[in-house]
């Protein structure tokens, strides 16, 4: 899941303390892919933002990604959406 890992890279995610669960992904195949693809996909910076202050005020948030994936030669294969749920980890003793 390409977006979540481009959410799990963010301060507040990788610190440990909350975890990113997939709530949906749809994707489109536009050609077939020849060889292996790669995905990428950009958090903006009020993206970043909301996911800062949703978790700061209420330790949730819902964010959504659109991911592209591209062949070797760098020619988009699919598109991605992704709705995911970031939430505070339950504390165990």
């Amino acid at each position: 899941m390409t977006g979540a890992l481009a959410v799990s890279q963010h301060p507040v995610i990788r610190s440990g303390d909350y975890r990113l669960v997939v709530k949906s992904l749809e994707i489109e195949f536009l050609k077939p892919a020849m060889s292996d693809v790669e995905a990428s996909t950009t958090i903006t910076r009020s993206q970043q933002e909301h996911l800062r202050n949703s978790l700061s005020e209420t330790g949730k948030a819902q964010l959504k990604l659109d991911i592209e994936l591209a062949d070797a030669d760098g020619k988009v294969v699919a598109k991605a959406a992704g709705q995911y749920h970031v939430s505070r980890n339950r504390k165990t003793d």
